[in-house]
C-alpha cells in the first residue's frame, strides 16, 4: 500500500503547524508537514510588523473569542506567557519583554524574540524541524483526507495526477481565511466538513471599519471608543477600547477597532445594525470639559469662532466641529451655552454609523472555524479518532499584542506534547 508510513502528517506549515511537527518529531515520531505555499511560516514571518509578538505575560479570559472559551483557555493557560518563553528559549530564542503605553488597554508585556526578527523566529524553527527530521513538503494540493482502517490517506496533486501521503495521525494547521497571499486560503475546509465538522462561518478579525465619509482622513488620535449594538431601539455596548484611532477617508482603524471588529463582524453577520461613540476627550470628565470651553469662550472672546478649538483638540476635529457648529464670522464671546453643550456632546460621543468590516486582505486573523464543541479537551475529532485540529482553524481568536501566535502555540504544544 504505502512505503513511508508516518507516525503524524501536519497539514500546514505555520506557526501551529511548525511547532506541532518539531514537538511531535522531538519526541521520536516520524513526522512530515504538507504545506500549500512555496515556504514554511510565511505568515509568521511578517508577524507583528516583522517583528514577532508571539505572546503576551498578561493572560486573561477576555483576551480572546471563542464558542467554547473554557475548553480554549485551559490549553492557554497550560503554559501561558512565561511558559511559552521558556519553550522557545529551549529552542534558543531568548524571549524580550515591553511594556505597552499607559493608554493601551493591555501593558503588561509584550514578547518578542530578543532579535525582534519574525523571520530569524522562523528560520530557527525550521532548522529545528530539519535537524530533527522532520520531512517538509512544500507547494502541497490536498484533493481529499480519507481514514482507511488505522491510517489515514491525504491524497494531493491534481484529478489526473494525484499522490498519496499516508499516517498514523492527522494533524490540521491549516489557517483561517485571514491573509491568502501568506497560505491562509481556506481550501480544506470543504474537506474538513466531508470528515464530519461543522464550520462557524469564518469571518475577519482584526481589521478596520468602514463608517463612511466623515472629513477626518489621516487623523491619528488617542481616544475611548465604544461599539454599541442598536436593536431594536435598544443600545448594547458590544465593548470598548482606549488607544490610537487611525482615520481613513472611509473608515476608522487602529488597535481599538481592531480588537472590536471581530465581535462586530459576528454581529453584522446576524443582520444587526451597529455604530460607534468615540470620546475624544476620554481622560477629562464631562464636567471638566465643560469647564475649559467655558474659560475659552470667556478667554478667546475677541477671536474668531473657528479658532475656538485651535489648540484644544486635533486641528482637522476643531475644523470640523466650528464648521458644523459655530458661524465662523462670529466671534467665540457669542457662542451660546446651547452651542457650548452641542459641542461638549459631540467631543465626549461621537457617533459614527458602522457600515462593515474590512475584508479578509487586511484582516490579521479569522474568527470562527472549526467548533470547538466538536474537539476534544485534546483537541482531537470527537468524529474521526486520530484526527487534531490546533491554531486558527478552530474557532479561537485572540486580540492584537501576541494572543493569536499564543493560541497558535499553545494548541500545537497540547498536541505535540501529547502526540
Amino acid at each position: 500500500m504505502a512505503k513511508d508510513i508516518r507516525d503524524l502528517i501536519v497539514v500546514g506549515g505555520g506557526a501551529s503547524g511548525m511547532l506541532t511537527g518539531l514537538l511531535s518529531a522531538g519526541k521520536g515520531l516520524s513526522v512530515s508537514i504538507l504545506e500549500h505555499g512555496k515556504t514554511l511560516g510565511k505568515k509568521l514571518a511578517v508577524t507583528g510588523n516583522g517583528k514577532c509578538n508571539f505572546t503576551n505575560l498578561y493572560q486573561e479570559k477576555s483576551c480572546y473569542n471563542s464558542g467554547d472559551i473554557e475548553k480554549a483557555y485551559n490549553i492557554i493557560n497550560k503554559l501561558g506567557g512565561k511558559g511559552l518563553i521558556n519553550l522557545f528559549s529551549s529552542f534558543g530564542i531568548e524571549g524580550t519583554i515591553k511594556k505597552g503605553r499607559n493608554f493601551d488597554r493591555i501593558e503588561a508585556g509584550y514578547v518578542y524574540p530578543a532579535g525582534e526578527s519574525a523571520k530569524e523566529f522562523v528560520n530557527i524553527l525550521n532548522d529545528e524541524l530539519i535537524r530533527l527530521k522532520v520531512k517538509l513538503k512544500t507547494n502541497i494540493n490536498i484533493l481529499e483526507v480519507k481514514k482507511k482502517g488505522e491510517l489515514f490517506e491525504i491524497i494531493t496533486g491534481t484529478e489526473g495526477n494525484s499522490y498519496s501521503y499516508f499516517a498514523k495521525k492527522l494533524v490540521i494547521a491549516c489557517g483561517g481565511l485571514a491573509g491568502a497571499s501568506t497560505g491562509s486560503d481556506g481550501s480544506l475546509f470543504d474537506i474538513i466538513k466531508r470528515l464530519g465538522h461543522s464550520i462557524i462561518k469564518p469571518l475577519p478579525a482584526l481589521t478596520s471599519v468602514k463608517t463612511g465619509k466623515h472629513g477626518f482622513g489621516g487623523l491619528r488620535c488617542v481616544a475611548e471608543i465604544k461599539a454599541y449594538i442598536d436593536k431594536k431601539g435598544e443600545q448594547i455596548l458590544l465593548g470598548s477600547e482606549v488607544g490610537e484611532l487611525q482615520f481613513t477617508e472611509q473608515g476608522i482603524g487602529g488597535i481599538p477597532v481592531m480588537q472590536l471588529s471581530g465581535r462586530i463582524a459576528r454581529e453584522l453577520d446576524k443582520g444587526n445594525k451597529l455604530y460607534f461613540n468615540i470620546d475624544f476627550c476620554y481622560d477629562k470628565s464631562g464636567a471638566e470639559v465643560e469647564n475649559t470651553l467655558k474659560k475659552r469662550r470667556e478667554l478667546l472672546s475677541e477671536r474668531t469662532a473657528d479658532k475656538f478649538l485651535t489648540g484644544f483638540t486635533y486641528e482637522k476635529l476643531s475644523k470640523y466641529i466650528a464648521d458644523k457648529f459655530l458661524d465662523n464670522k462670529n466671534n467665540v464671546g457669542n457662542i451660546t451655552d446651547s452651542k457650548l453643550n452641542m459641542i461638549l456632546k459631540w467631543l465626549k460621543e461621537a457617533k459614527f454609523d458602522i457600515i462593515e468590516v474590512d475584508d479578509f486582505d487586511s484582516a490579521q486573523t479569522t474568527s470562527g472555524g472549526v467548533s470547538m464543541d466538536e474537539v476534544t479537551d485534546s483537541l482531537e475529532s470527537k468524529f474521526v479518532p486520530g484526527l487534531f485540529f490546533v491554531g486558527e482553524v478552530l474557532d479561537v481568536d485572540g486580540l492584537c499584542g501576541g494572543y493569536n501566535l499564543t493560541w497558535a502555540f499553545s494548541s500545537a504544544y497540547e498536541v505535540g506534547n501529547g502526540g
